[in-house]
């Protein structure tokens, strides 16, 4: 089994990248949370993967972090969720977001992820509680109550406006003015108000 690929970037979308390894190119199936963090097209990248063998196919599926690999192991032994609905989560909340969310309960933060409803945000909760803790994040150690929803948003707001082609510093700023200056606040709200103040 692959453990992981090192290579240079040949191409990168937000579903899929491909990876040089010595002449030959890995299809490999990433989140948006990989996504973000990949550096330009042939810089030299690392990614963990987990492989995945299919009658009809070998589907490799790549992450910047182990922590990432791990969720995602964590994810698909759950019932019913399977590769492309794992992928659906990661891209959604980070890895400490998603413990914080398994740890705690908190059945709202995960309804709010695009394809959970509430069956399937008590069976996360349910399967993974007594696993969630075991997965290893960079920075581990900062408080629960430290990693709020606000900055969930925020986070994702800045890496949306990225993605379409805003720099870093663009995209902060226009997101911090739309946070500040929305009284009801969702995803898709904070992005539409901050690109309509970039700049």
């Amino acid at each position: 089994m692959i453990g992981h690929l090192r290579g240079k970037l040949a191409y990168k979308s937000t579903e899929y990248i491909i990876v040089d390894v010595n002449g030959v190119g890995y299809r490999v199936f990433i989140p948006l949370s990989t996504y973000y963090q990949l550096e330009d097209l042939d810089s030299e990248i690392m990614v963990y993967i987990y492989t995945r063998l299919r009658e009809d196919a070998l589907l490799l599926y790549g992450f910047i972090s182990e922590g990432e690999l791990e969720l995602f192991k964590l994810l698909i032994g759950v019932t019913n969720v399977g590769p492309k609905a794992a992928l659906n989560v990661m891209s959604q909340v980070s890895v400490e977001e998603f413990k914080v969310a398994i740890s705690s309960g908190n059945l709202t933060l995960l309804t709010k992820i695009s394809g959970v409803g509430p069956k399937m945000a008590e069976r996360l909760i349910l399967e993974l509680k007594e696993k969630i803790p075991l997965i290893h994040v960079v920075g581990e150690g900062k408080e629960p109550a430290e990693i709020t929803e606000g900055e969930g948003l925020i986070n994702d707001a800045i890496s949306a406006l990225m993605a379409l082609g805003y720099k870093n510093a663009q995209a902060k700023r226009a997101v911090n003015q739309a946070w500040g200056s929305l009284e009801t606040k969702d995803i898709k709200t904070l992005i539409k108000t901050a690109l309509g103040m970039v700049r």
